[in-house]
């Protein structure tokens, strides 16, 4: 009986110890604080997604991974050029003080377009042609 207590007793102890260790000024990957690195995304798969209304609207669905289940994706959409090109840049960010494990972490996401009026448009993501299609 006396060692059930002793093994408990060690038990918490080590618990408390490895609760103890932990930083709590370790910054999350939503930490707006936190020093940034931008990272890159790998992707696998893209498809435009066309919803009929008036004027059409558009999205792009993007399948992938990050770097580290640390980095966050995120976008930005260029205004479409005069030669009707719209580019959408995708890019992780990751702090760059904390410790994460070195594994792909995959990723599905829409990114919205917006809506377009008459023409044709050619969409690219990252440099790489997703699609085209007629407004």
């Amino acid at each position: 009986m006396k060692e059930r207590h002793v093994v408990l007793y060690l038990l918490v102890a080590g618990a408390v110890i490895l609760a103890a260790c932990s930083s709590a000024s370790t910054p999350s990957p939503s930490d707006p604080d936190a020093q940034q690195s931008e990272g890159p995304v790998y992707i696998n798969q893209m498809e435009l997604l066309i919803m009929e209304s008036a004027p059409i609207q558009v999205s792009v669905q993007i399948e992938g991974e990050l770097p580290t289940p640390c980095h966050e994706l995120h976008w930005e959409i260029a205004e479409p050029a005069s030669a009707n090109r719209v580019d959408v840049e995708l890019f992780s960010t990751a702090p760059t003080d904390m410790a994460c494990i070195q594994v792909l972490e995959p990723f599905e996401m829409t990114v919205p377009l917006g809506s377009f009026e008459g023409g044709s448009y050619e969409v690219f993501v990252n440099g790489e042609e997703a699609g085209s299609f007629d407004a």
